[in-house]
């Protein structure tokens, strides 16, 4: 008995992290247009928040206006999160000399396995909590992973939902980076 409940949360666990393909078309038909990275309206500006790291340091988003930011949801628990990860901390070195901040939120998730996740993934950039899911609430964030890219004025250039692709991302980048090269 205890087996088969087990493998039922397990299951309930998973799905949680999973889209299908219908589902993601109807979450991105109900976001404004700017938050699903679609040119047809101007962007919206990207919520302020605020959260401790786990190295101990206070973080606010404001603090890196005039750097492109790549704010990514994710959990530990979250199995498409482990594909994403890889990729997300191979562009951090490729783009962090070139004013791209990479920070990454763990949803819904206790401290020691987000901690314990990030060292045996050997993940380097700004990571952290999002105690109460406040911040995620703010980004209207509806499953993990999510990423959102920042443009350097603030505003929510990319959203993407579920689990990005390096040439998604790269792509979304590298666009910030051409649209303004030295602002």
């Amino acid at each position: 008995m205890k087996k088969h409940l087990l493998v039922i949360l397990l299951v309930m666990l998973l799905s949680a992290c999973n889209f299908s393909t219908e589902l993601l078309e109807t979450i991105r038909g109900t976001l404004p247009q700017a938050a699903t990275g679609s040119s047809e309206n101007a962007a919206t500006l990207a919520p302020e928040f605020s959260f401790e790291g786990f190295d101990g340091q206070s973080y606010s988003l404001s603090d890196f206006h005039g750097q492109i930011v790549v704010l990514n949801f994710w959990a530990s628990w979250c199995v498409p999160c482990f594909t994403e990860t890889p990729i997300l901390e191979a562009l951090w070195q490729k783009y962090k000399e070139q004013g791209v901040v990479f920070i990454g939120l763990a949803y819904a998730d206790f401290d020691r396995a987000s901690i314990t996740y990030l060292k045996d993934n050997d993940v380097t950039y700004i990571n952290g909590a999002d105690t109460g899911s406040i911040i995620a609430d703010s980004y209207g964030v509806v499953g993990i992973p999510e990423t959102f890219v920042i443009d350097k004025s603030g505003k929510i250039s990319s959203h993407m939902i579920a689990p990005l692709t390096e040439e998604l991302l790269r792509s979304a980048i590298d666009h910030l980076l051409i649209a303004t090269p030295n602002q």
